[in-house]
């Protein structure tokens, strides 16, 4: 056998000892070479096991397995995880710790820990008690269950926790700062502020008390001034991640969506592992109409922070915008009209109107950045007065929403109704039997412009029927509408729209039986033609947001002219020379019990008809009760009465409605 080519500088001493010999001593070599190339450093006491010959260790040990871990070593580990963020490495390691030193209070606290930021926050919370059962007064234990139930969407208990903690420690400001943050989550603000600002008092430069301020002030819906606080910290420190992270938000909120994307990702690019970072830019992914990106970044935020009821919502969002939905209606609704003493109105007194509303509606996305709707309507109706008969119009039409910009959104559709037959028809003020209508086009274009981030611009143009009584439907009529619309928010939950309107109802050209030369012939008898104007104006105002209660106050009013209106000239709707109608509203909403939930809507208020009659009590009621079956089902009962002018003008009505929502 030819000798090796390239001997081993350790072999070559040894080259006159007899072959059987030399062949021992180089197994031998390297059983002692490979266990010491296996050994794994883990105590000082290292350098002492390394003197130990190789074959009196272990198996393991010697084919390069680490050995037994103490306590202290899997201490280490877990700590290791914790900031790698290899929650479930932590967890594991902090257990088997526990298992070998079970009444250690730094491994539970550990363990509590790493189980609340690895999204198992009840297993956390059970923990943390565990150690107040033996140490009530333990601030650690303490501070780490008013976070977990931060985290678990239980601020209610988060709130006990901090501010027993704050009043047990009223020198430490990190309580209060955590109490802040609580009040914060709870839509408190005013308290919120309140704490920040002592604590700001007596330490100035508490990083901690002017980053909450300033998210205080962006929750508010003071973006300047919140803008300015973390401006501010960028000027100490150009580098603060949290206050770019801030800036980021301001921009988001503001609706500036390019130049927040661009600092967003940069922030994400220098921290892929931060929650707050990776979330926001999944809003900005779904403001920029990327849904499938935005769910990315939501399932890497999961990752991040397993469970958080943030991500969470925003993922049921995502996926509730992306479904095709099928919604269905039914709604029944009774109007009796009472006289009325204005000489200018005819024809409403005595009136019992029935009517009837199936509607079915599909969702969908099925073009670029757009949701369309596909919608189908029976209205069929009954009166028993002047306006008598009974009618069943119906009605399809196409409607789309397309994002163009950050801050322009377009919405139009197109479709068409049938109001009949056809075909000669008597109704009322006419003396001979008209044609009455078949089918007419309809259609609608709306833009909104966001001009600031609190300031929106809505202009339509539109054109729709008005189905609202049986000789309203026989006379085909229509209205093409203008309307223009400010939305405009003066802080947190506040807003006001303001909308005026220039439109124009017009019949079909009916015509009507008569004698042509002795023959019957059919005779044009024009156009019915009525412009009107009007205009409304709302306030709401969220007074409380809790849990599971949330109520709104407000007011709503409308006031509109019909021109010209005479005697002969309606189209069997409340067609008045003037009207106005004043309210206080109220709305009361939340949940009952797990998937029961509340909608209680009212306004109590007055109205007059004409401007030389009397006003008198204008009042409606909406109670409305909803049972969600699952995540993609839901089913919805709701009531109304009112008693001020609708369709057949100053009347009283009561109406049900059945609907459901289906996502698949």
């Amino acid at each position: 056998m030819a000798p090796c080519q390239f001997e081993s500088q350790s072999v070559r001493p040894f080259r006159a000892l007899p072959r059987p010999l030399l062949f021992l001593l180089v197994v031998l070599l390297q059983q002692s070479s490979i266990g010491l190339r296996g050994q794994v450093l883990v105590s000082d006491d290292s350098s002492k096991q390394a003197a130990h010959p190789a074959s009196a260790r272990p198996v393991g040990e010697r084919l390069g397995a680490p050995p037994p871990a103490d306590s202290p070593s899997l201490r280490q580990s877990a700590l290791d995880s914790m900031r790698r963020g290899d929650f479930t490495a932590a967890i594991r390691d902090y257990k088997q710790a526990l298992n070998l030193d079970p009444d250690d209070s730094d491994l539970k606290l550990g363990l509590a820990r790493a189980l609340s930021l690895g999204g198992h926050n009840e297993e956390s919370k059970g923990v943390y008690q565990q150690i107040l059962s033996k140490t009530p007064d333990n601030a650690d234990a303490l501070e780490g269950l008013g976070s977990t139930f931060l985290r678990s969407d239980q601020p209610f208990e988060a709130r006990a926790v901090f501010e027993r903690l704050s009043a047990k420690h009223p020198g430490n400001p990190e309580y209060k700062i955590d109490l802040a943050r609580v009040e914060a989550r709870l839509g408190n603000y005013n308290h919120a502020r309140q704490l920040l600002t002592a604590v700001l008092t007596f330490h100035p430069h508490e990083r901690d008390a002017q980053l909450q301020l300033a998210y205080v002030k962006l929750y508010q819906g003071r973006y300047t001034a919140a803008l300015a606080d973390f401006t501010r910290m960028l000027k100490a420190d150009p580098t603060d991640f949290d206050a770019l992270l801030g800036n980021a938000r301001v921009q988001y909120f503001r609706g500036n969506i390019t130049y927040a994307y661009r600092l967003a990702s940069k922030l994400v690019e220098d921290r892929p592992n931060d929650y707050d970072a990776v979330f926001l830019m999944a809003n900005l992914e779904r403001a920029r109409q990327h849904p499938k990106k935005a769910l990315e970044l939501l399932a890497r935020a999961d990752q991040l922070s397993p469970g958080n009821p943030e991500t969470l919502q925003l993922e049921r969002t995502l996926r509730h915008e992306k479904a095709v939905a099928l919604r269905t209606s039914a709604s029944y609704a009774r109007e009796i009209s009472s006289g009325n003493s204005s000489p200018d109105l005819i024809g409403f007194a005595g009136q019992d109107l029935r009517r009837f509303v199936y509607e079915t509606a599909l969702d969908f996305s099925a073009l670029p950045r757009t949701r369309s709707t596909v919608v189908l309507d029976a209205m069929p109706a009954t009166n028993a007065g002047s306006f008598g008969g009974a009618v069943a119009p119906s009605q399809v039409t196409y409607r789309q929403t397309t994002p163009i910009f950050s801050n322009l959104t377009l919405r139009a559709g197109v479709g068409a109704i049938r109001f009949g037959p056809g075909g000669l028809r008597s109704i009322p003020e006419d003396t001979q039997a008209v044609s009455v209508a078949t089918y007419r086009p309809l259609g609608f274009v709306s833009a909104t412009y966001a001009l600031k981030k609190n300031l929106n611009l809505d202009v339509t143009v539109a054109r729709d029927p008005v189905p609202y009584t049986p000789l309203s439907v026989r006379m085909g009529v229509m209205e093409d509408r203008v309307e223009g619309g400010l939305r405009y928010s003066f802080a947190s939950h506040t807003d006001l729209w303001l909308d005026g309107y220039a439109a124009r109802y017009s019949s079909i050209r009916l015509q009507q039986l008569g004698l042509s030369n002795g023959n019957p012939a059919l005779a044009g008898v024009g156009t019915i033609r009525q412009p009107a104007r009007g205009g409304s104006a709302t306030l709401v105002r969220n007074i409380v947001r809790l849990e599971r209660a949330s109520f709104d106050i407000g007011y709503a009013g409308r006031a509109f002219a019909f021109s010209g209106s005479q005697p002969q000239e309606y189209m069997g709707f409340f067609n008045p020379p003037f009207y106005q109608v004043h309210q206080v509203t109220a709305h009361l909403y939340g949940a009952i019990r797990g998937p029961l939930g509340y909608d209680f809507s009212g306004g109590l208020g007055v109205q007059q008809i004409n401007s030389h009659q009397p006003f008198t009590q204008a009042l409606n009621l909406t109670p409305t009760l909803s049972y969600k079956l699952n995540r993609r089902f839901s089913l919805k009962l709701g009531y109304t009465h009112y008693n001020y002018a609708q369709s057949l003008g100053v009347i009283r009505g009561n109406g049900v409605t059945l609907s459901t929502d289906s996502r698949f």
